[in-house]
């Protein structure tokens, strides 16, 4: 359970190591789809994300995850380039974690948590045990998803697989795997009903042949998705406000 006080500790922790450069622009009309992608040296560029989505990165939540707000807040794109202090050897994860006070300070935002009974999935290891190769952690994670029917890992923790998830099925996933290492992996499917237009849209795809995504997850994977109701946390903004062109 998240609280108010936490967040405010992570914001200071974070501020005083933050971004030494971040530039901030509405995102020219008529592009589609989004990108972000962190580089060597701290840097990060994020193009035609939506404040929601913007929320949802720095916070290590799906967009479903995040509700309430002006309604210009899912449908407004910006583009962000930023470069972290000092150019510090950083995870994909930690660099976007440097988004928060900086979406506090340049969008006004203010949020709190709640916690709602939705459907979601659990991860657990099959009948017959984890597939997944253990491998030495030699260098950051890497998780990779490709026309929405491959999503590749290298050196990565079952938590980053559990994202990635969530974000395919537009439904959180929650570990119970007991996995703890970093593994590398490969799993490849053919979209069928589960399959979602947009990953995290709420729509669906027409089925094609071949194995859905839940069977291959168990086959290649050795692992298993169990649909449930249960808690999930909802990031619930308060105020927002458009930022300033720099």
């Amino acid at each position: 359970m998240r609280t108010g006080f936490l967040a405010v500790i992570i914001s200071i922790a974070f501020a005083q190591t933050g971004f030494e450069v971040a530039s901030i622009k509405p995102s020219a009309p008529g592009q589609r789809g989004f990108s972000i992608v962190p580089s060597p040296g701290g840097r990060l560029t994020m193009k035609n994300c939506t404040l929601k989505r913007l929320l949802a990165a720095a916070y290590h939540v799906q967009d479903f995850q995040v509700s309430g707000g002006p309604k210009w807040m899912d449908s407004d794109p910006w583009d962000i380039v930023a470069k972290a202090e000092g150019s510090p050897n950083l995870t994909e994860h930690q660099l976007l974690e440097l988004l928060r006070p900086v979406l506090a300070d340049r969008f006004q935002t203010a949020f709190h948590w709640e916690t709602k009974q939705q459907p979601r999935y659990l991860l657990v290891a099959g009948k017959g045990g984890s597939k997944l190769t253990e491998v030495k952690a030699d260098g950051g994670p890497e998780v990779n998803i490709r026309s929405r029917k491959m999503i590749t890992g290298r050196r990565a923790p079952v938590s980053q697989l559990v994202e990635t998830l969530s974000w395919v099925l537009g439904r959180a996933v929650v570990d119970q795997t007991g996995l703890a290492g970093v593994y590398d992996f490969k799993l490849d499917w053919a979209p069928d009903e589960l399959q979602l237009t947009e990953p995290g849209s709420g729509g669906t795809a027409g089925a094609e042949p071949g194995s859905s995504l839940l069977a291959a997850i168990q086959e290649q994977l050795g692992l298993k998705l169990e649909p449930q109701k249960g808690p999930v946390e909802i990031l619930v903004v308060d105020r927002a406000e458009k930022a300033a062109s720099n």
